[in-house]
């Protein structure tokens, strides 16, 4: 793995409630680089064609680069990806900030959230602490 990346993916299943810490898989670094380009192949690939945009095969991702966390100008761009209810496409954008970094730090290059909880729910980070909580 080079420098710049935490190594790592999480996965959210709100439907079953599980959650996985998985390897930043080596592919999506060489030919993908972050951000942007990690939503775009994650959704690529795992969206099924058809899927319902409200469904629970959607994806709702969420990835920062390789540059996250540096003092750098528009460095700390956090980059947020799912199959868009308005035009049944690809649906992105990005944001500023320190949600990012934050999440770099935690050990996160990418997370990815599937499913439907049953009731309202947030998803709790804190460092390997990750709890799918009720929203009431």
């Amino acid at each position: 793995m080079l420098y710049g990346y935490a190594g790592h993916t999480l996965r959210i299943d709100l439907s079953t409630r599980t959650i996985e810490k998985q390897p930043l898989k080596q592919e999506w670094v060489d030919d993908f680089i972050g951000g942007r380009g990690f939503t775009a192949k994650i959704l690529y690939d795992e969206i099924p064609a058809g899927a319902d945009p409200l469904g629970p095969d959607n994806r709702f991702v969420i990835a920062m680069g390789p540059l996250s966390g540096l003092f750098l100008p528009a460095a700390g761009k956090t980059h947020f990806a799912a199959k868009s209810p308005a035009t049944g496409g690809y649906g992105d954008s990005n944001m500023g900030g320190h949600f990012g970094v934050t999440m770099k730090y935690a050990g996160y290059d990418v997370t990815i959230v599937t499913g439907r909880a049953k009731e309202p729910s947030y998803i709790f980070i804190d460092n390997d602490t990750v709890e799918i909580r009720p929203a009431g």
